[in-house]
């Protein structure tokens, strides 16, 4: 059957603009589209025109089929084009992070540590003066922190290294009346500057050697004076973290906001650098272990020799504390899978006793406005919660049981004595009976004896979350077959 009437004029029009775009040149127009459905058209025994084909809701008129074929073509290869660049420009993008950025286990474990202590400094100082601005340079200091355990480049990992600890600095001057950050005649900030300048020499050493700025794949091929600079530099900027908490303040709240950025730096500037360095790039190069050791252990015996005869209660808690960084890195140079997960555990330990020990040395002074033990008498009976919380934060700091540090001194302590270590195991015995003496002396000076007036229970905030710590310490110790499936056994 013919087409209707109305089909043939249409059509007609069709190869008259067909034959004026062969004349003009223009054969990507000479394709249009008919709005027909081609099911209605063959109800009805219309034939469908030359050159085209049916289908299920309209059909194109194609009076001209080549152009058509032609034009589709050159559109297809247009979007082939498209989509292989678009595919290049993702994948360069996502290898130019992944050259700059990595984040794995280790990374989520510290960062979260370091979130949680941030969070909890804010807290503690919420209505104080100044709080505002001092906000603002915690998270600064958390977004250095971030870049930090996040970092895959050399140059990228000592900038954020550097500008963390710079963050961590200006925290310890705030509300502060010391005109010299120093304690005795040890320069705080002089060690500060000589382990960022050991640092930066060891990072050129290892990019120069290894010809590639990535943080993975290291070797030290000059090991001796490499992983000499590189513990240098870590301990001695930890400990400068850590001494933030030596300085007295005009504004006491702010001593239990200090000690817990004090943790947070002390896992992001001390222990994750070296886990990362030495655990991640150099545990097939021996020389480093035997050289930890000789570096933390008697370093661990001076400071918290050291810390029993300090009068000042933040000096006390910031002794055992770095003495206790310094156990940590000793454990961590066992090699196998059973010691690392226990020395990872202890970091977790770490992080949380650290918190909790100085929130409530935080709590001690603001409450009693005195720092000095000879001063601090008897406040037991006036401070029952942070007496309480603080006997057992020193007993799970110094790794008693039933904690999660208990359980990380058995593992460690049990890899000791099986690769025939025992003096290394009674190392580990000896000081940790040394930070618990420590801890146990500030408490017998400042919460037993005579009553001493004038303290009134407070930081009710504070006291509330350090009770979650410590809780949490108990949780991992008497769990600790699901504690260990936290950390990757390496």
């Amino acid at each position: 059957m013919l087409l209707s009437a109305s089909q043939r004029a249409t059509a007609a029009r069709r190869a008259r603009h067909v034959a004026l775009a062969s004349s003009t040149g223009d054969e990507h127009d000479s394709c249009r589209s008919m709005d027909i459905p081609a099911s209605t058209s063959q109800a009805r025994g219309g034939a469908l025109p030359p050159g085209c084909s049916g289908v299920d809701f309209t059909y194109p008129l194609c009076l001209n089929g080549n152009a058509s074929q032609k034009a589709l073509g050159h559109a297809g290869s247009e979007r082939r084009k498209v989509g292989l660049t678009a595919f290049a420009m993702q994948a360069g993008l996502e290898h130019l992070l992944d050259s700059f950025f990595k984040f794995d286990n280790l990374s989520q474990l510290v960062l979260g540590i370091c979130v949680a202590a941030a969070l909890f400094s804010v807290w503690s100082i919420i209505g104080s003066p100044g709080a505002v601005e001092y906000s603002i340079l915690v998270i600064v200091f958390l977004l250095s922190v971030i870049l930090t355990v996040t970092a895959a480049n050399l140059i990228f990992f000592y900038l954020a290294w550097e500008i963390a600890a710079l963050c961590a600095w200006g925290i310890s001057r705030w509300s502060t009346f010391d005109d010299e950050y120093s304690t005795a005649s040890f320069p705080i900030q002089g060690a500060g500057a000589l382990g960022s300048l050991c640092m930066l020499l060891a990072i050129l050493l290892l990019a120069v050697q290894n010809r590639s700025l990535a943080m993975t794949g290291l070797f030290a091929a000059q090991a001796t004076p490499v992983f000499l600079l590189l513990l240098t530099a870590l301990f001695l900027k930890s400990f400068g973290v850590i001494a933030q908490g030596w300085r007295h303040e005009h504004d006491k709240a702010y001593g239990v906001s200090r000690g817990l950025v004090a943790s947070a730096g002390a896992l992001s500037l001390g222990i994750y650098p070296y886990l990362r360095l030495f655990g991640g790039n150099f545990a097939f190069q021996p020389e480093w272990r035997g050289l930890t050791l000789w570096y933390a252990l008697p370093l661990a015996a001076l400071i918290g020799l050291s810390g029993l005869v300090e009068d000042d209660i933040y000096r006390a808690v910031s002794s055992a504390s770095f003495a206790q960084f310094c156990l940590l890195l000793a454990g961590l140079t066992l090699p196998g899978s059973i010691a690392y997960q226990g020395a990872l555990l202890g970091l977790v330990a770490y992080g949380l006793g650290v918190s909790a020990l100085f929130a409530c040395t935080g709590v001690l002074e603001s409450r009693s406005g005195e720092s000095s033990l000879a001063s601090l008498k008897g406040l037991g009976p006036s401070l029952p919660l942070t007496a309480s919380l603080f006997a057992f934060g020193s007993l799970a700091f110094a790794g008693l049981p039933p904690t999660a540090g208990f359980i990380s001194r058995l593992l460690v302590g049990g890899e000791y004595l099986r690769a025939g270590q025992l003096g290394l195991f009674l190392a580990l015995v000896v000081l940790s009976a040394l930070i618990l003496a420590i801890n146990l002396r500030v408490f017998w000076w400042a919460f037993l004896g005579h009553s001493a007036p004038g303290a009134v229970e407070g930081h009710w905030p504070v006291l509330l979350a350090t009770s979650g710590i410590l809780c949490l310490l108990v949780l991992l110790g008497l769990r600790p077959e699901e504690a260990l499936r936290l950390f990757p056994a390496t």
